[in-house]
């Protein structure tokens, strides 16, 4: 929810196949004064609603697509005496979630907040929802204390089976973190903080893919510089979430990136960056459809692996290996090259693997070798979801077909884990014969 005190300015990255284009200054509405806080797109794009700040007054506007751009800005007929911000649809379009100070009775007054240990007089914020009435907006109600269980609390985001999350200032020194709640009968009767908050740092601005595939939030957690936020990213597999991950220099352009929302295509993100003055709209392309997806293992590592002794004996001895890995990507983030040296007991491997991506299928093809042996066919070949990387081969183990799985994913506190796994029933059955833990240096 930190707010840029600029000017509007909205810059586009485009950034096709990973790489960043000159930004391109983008001024729709002509403003001469205030500024625009945030941005969110109808689901046919033909309707665009922001938050408008002049002096201390927060407007939710609107603008019409038209033949010369952009139609001027004009209140959302629900707004303009309260301080009303933060504005997202629902992923059909039939609902707005916002946060406002506007008083939770009738007749009484705009609530307070406090959160970062401040008192902030009317300027408190609860979550409330709008619906579509004919041609317009109905009238705002507040959503449940569920949700609103303090006045410090904003920024919502929509998936589209209903699941809402927002940030609620919580916990010692107020910081704000993210909370989740599940839509039951068309209500929210709890909330819990996101499973992947960590108390240690504010968090705050998520917003979410309409699957709920991922979540992107603002965070001042390692590796963000000190008083600044960058973006993270979290992906739910199955349920359970993975290690936040910093978007990197591409999409965190400097400084803060916050009131981050995601465009109707899934791809487009438009963020509020302090670095570029307003607003910018960035290409997570690459996020969603795996050819990120081992940015996160860009660097040097120390190395600890085990190994099972003897494979599919239904062995539980293990020997343990330490070594360490240097990490580097060429093509443009479109391969990377790992460079490893271990000892185990009794041996000195120095060995290297090498990753290309497939910008046709998604696809990754992971080729490793040593030293001694070379390059080691088959390639694994597979992609991420959500996540997880999962990359396939057959092979033969004393003779048999097997199937091999290569399985990379990123722990929290930025520990990367690599697991091979032989299945000697074509993927009914799985046995984990090789782990690799690193840490950063």
């Amino acid at each position: 929810m930190k707010i840029v005190a600029a000017a509007l300015l909205i810059l586009a990255f485009l950034v096709p196949g990973g790489s960043s284009a000159s930004p391109r200054l983008f001024e729709p509405f002509g403003l001469t004064t205030g500024r625009i806080m945030d941005v969110a797109f109808a689901p046919d794009g033909e309707t665009v609603y922001v938050t408008r700040v002049v002096d201390s007054r927060y407007t939710i506007m609107e603008s019409k697509r038209v033949a010369s751009g952009w139609s001027a800005l004009a209140p959302v007929s629900f707004s303009g005496q309260w301080r009303d911000l933060e504005e997202v649809l629902s992923p059909d379009g039939n609902a707005m979630i916002f946060a406002s100070n506007r008083p939770i009775e009738n007749g009484g007054k705009a609530i307070d907040a406090y959160y970062r240990e401040r008192y902030s007089p009317q300027r408190g914020g609860n979550l409330w929802i709008v619906h579509r009435a004919g041609g317009g907006w109905g009238t705002p109600s507040r959503l449940p204390d569920a949700i609103n269980a303090n006045t410090s609390t904003f920024s919502p985001a929509l998936a589209a089976d209903g699941t809402l999350y927002f940030m609620r200032a919580y916990g010692p020194g107020g910081k704000f973190h993210i909370f989740v709640a599940k839509e039951e009968d068309g209500t929210y009767r709890s909330s819990s903080l996101a499973p992947f908050s960590d108390m240690r740092y504010s968090e705050f601005d998520p917003t979410v893919s309409a699957d709920g595939a991922f979540v992107i939030f603002s965070s001042s957690r390692p590796p963000t510089p000190p008083k600044h936020s960058d973006l993270f990213v979290t992906f739910n597999a199955g349920g359970k979430w993975s290690a936040a991950e910093d978007m990197g220099a591409a999409i965190n352009p400097a400084e803060d990136s916050t009131e981050a929302r995601l465009a109707p295509d899934g791809t487009t993100l438009y963020l509020s960056s302090s670095a570029n003055n307003g607003i910018v709209s960035a290409n997570v392309a690459g996020w969603t459809d795996g050819s990120k997806g081992f940015n996160f293992l860009m660097g040097t590592w120390r190395t600890h692996y085990r190994l099972l002794k003897t494979r599919l004996a239904n062995s539980h001895d293990w020997y343990d290996c330490y070594g360490t890995s240097s990490v580097r990507p060429f093509w443009n983030g479109g391969g990377d090259v790992e460079d490893g040296d271990l000892r185990c007991p009794g041996s000195h491997i120095v060995g290297v693997t090498v990753r290309l991506y497939n910008a046709q299928t998604h696809e990754w093809s992971l080729w490793w070798g040593t030293q001694k042996r070379g390059l080691v066919p088959p390639p694994q070949v597979g992609r991420f979801e959500n996540g997880v990387g999962d990359f396939f081969a057959r092979d033969k183990h004393n003779g048999k077909p097997i199937v091999i799985r290569f399985r990379w994913k990123l722990l929290p506190g930025d520990h990367p884990r690599f697991e091979q796994a032989f299945s000697p029933d074509n993927g009914k059955t799985w046995e984990t014969n090789w782990t690799t833990d690193y840490t950063r240096v």
